[in-house]
């Protein structure tokens, strides 16, 4: 453009008509400048949108990590910094932050420095842009599956899981406006789960379920016992655990039976209730010992979602580490408690985009293969941990496609081994966390649950 204006300014200069060249002297700078202003509006809009981009992902980090008005401040000056380099165009300066309640009022200004404009007496162009950020939790559906297995029970874990679990619990329900709007599940889990008289189509208080319908299928000639709360055949009592699903029938007929997709997908069931049976041989003939049907089923029955933040106390508080981990059949019962679909129907439909589904997935440990668990004898069978882990991240890739946000922690050095696992399975690499110590384990939670605020922009 330059080098056209250069060429005409010239053919005039030179021509023998003196008034036409005095004619475009006059008029050279109001050619110049209108035929340049639109490059210089250009970059100044970039400035803009570029300053509003900077400013509204400063905010929205800043206020999702931490309630701290100081630490707010630092956190947005990192981020804006981050998201507005000094290479950027645009000389970036008065940035301003306020608290204020629930809102974080964020403000700056970028000065732009013209090229054409500054032949009509424009040098420098100033642009200010403005965010708030409203914190609320409304419409946020939570499961939280927590790791309940043996290795929980050393160097105080399980208590630092509890402590951990109960401050999500209140940091949610304190920043909610209405309790309703945040439902959380639980889904305690070791070698299998417990979905406990659920499946039986009644609550753990003896009230009918979701209209009764069970979908577990227990063995011929089990009763319900009124003064145990538990079905009972001779000296058995189940307590509540099941074993992966196979349309094959009951799995204890087939040792080769393998529950695969069904074990990595939300369906119905029916599911058959975890009897261990420890075989053992005599004279050749191989021998069952049913006396103990609850070993290594953990004692503590899944939560579908609720708003009852004291009885999610209650239950948490209730955590007893037992068992082997069978991680990826903990998180496929996530999957099915924070479902609209049978048989946990508490969820959301899928369609409501007014609430947010999350899962909060936590181990100690890599999965392991024991002599019984959800997959029944799964030494008998070809199930091994490779295939675990792999059934673990497919059901992250089908609950992730279903649209749930999925958050995942390993905690302590026995968890090294699972990293890159639980790395993979989260919706992002940033919602994935590492917790070396009990005090790290409460602060990855508090983190997760202040970044699960429903934050609305407003100008």
């Amino acid at each position: 453009m330059l080098q056209i204006i250069k060429k005409y300014v010239s053919g005039f200069w030179e021509s023998d008509r003196g008034g036409l060249a005095i004619a475009f002297a006059v008029v050279l700078p109001v050619l110049v400048a209108s035929v340049g202003a639109s490059v210089d509006f250009a970059q100044i809009y970039l400035v803009r949108e570029r300053l509003s981009g900077a400013l509204d992902a400063a905010a929205l980090a800043a206020a999702a990590s931490t309630s701290d008005p100081d630490a707010i401040e630092a956190r947005v000056s990192e981020f804006f910094d981050a998201n507005y380099p000094e290479d950027r165009i645009g000389l970036t300066y008065d940035l301003e932050v306020s608290v204020t309640d629930n809102e974080v009022h964020v403000s700056a200004a970028a000065d732009y420095s013209t090229v054409f404009l500054r032949i009509v007496g424009v040098d420098t162009v100033t642009v200010r842009r403005e965010t708030t950020v409203q914190r609320e939790t409304m419409g946020l559906e939570v499961v939280l599956v927590l790791d309940n297995t043996g290795s929980m029970r050393t160097g105080g874990k399980i208590a630092a899981l509890r402590a951990a679990s109960r401050n999500f619990v209140d940091v949610l329900f304190d920043s909610a406006e209405d309790p309703e709007h945040v439902k959380i599940g639980l889904v305690p889990y070791a070698d299998t789960v417990n979905i406990g008289s659920y499946g039986l189509g009644f609550t753990p208080d003896g009230e009918v379920y979701d209209g009764g319908q069970p979908f577990v299928v227990l063995p011929e000639g089990w009763q319900w016992d009124p003064g145990s709360a538990q079905y009972t055949i001779s000296r058995q009592k189940w307590m509540g655990c099941v074993i992966a699903y196979n349309e094959d029938g009951w799995q204890r007929d087939f040792f080769d039976n393998d529950p695969y997709p069904y074990d990595t997908i939300d369906h119905e069931g029916p599911w058959e209730p975890y009897l261990y049976e420890e075989l053992r041989r005599r004279d050749g003939q191989i021998e069952v010992d049913d006396s103990h049907p609850n070993a290594h089923c953990t004692p503590l029955q899944v939560l579908p979602l609720t708003s009852d933040q004291d009885k999610l106390t209650r239950i948490i508080n209730s955590m007893a580490p037992g068992g082997g981990t069978v991680g990826n059949y903990g998180m496929v019962w996530g999957y099915r408690l924070i479902s609209p679909e049978f048989p946990f129907t508490e969820g959301a439909d899928w369609d409501d985009h007014t609430w947010k589904k999350i899962v909060v997935m936590m181990t100690d440990g890599e999965n392991s293969v024991g002599f019984y668990n959800a997959y029944w004898l799964s030494n008998h069978n070809s199930i091994r941990v490779q295939q675990l882990d792999e059934r673990f991240l497919e059901v992250c890739e089908n609950m992730k496609e279903a649209g749930i946000q999925i958050y995942t922690i390993t905690f302590s050095a026995d968890a090294e081994g699972a990293r890159d696992l639980y790395r993979d399975c989260a919706s992002s690499p940033d919602f994935y966390y590492h917790a070396p110590s009990q005090r790290d384990l409460i602060d990855v939670f508090e983190e997760i649950a202040r970044s699960l605020s429903n934050l609305h922009i407003s100008r």
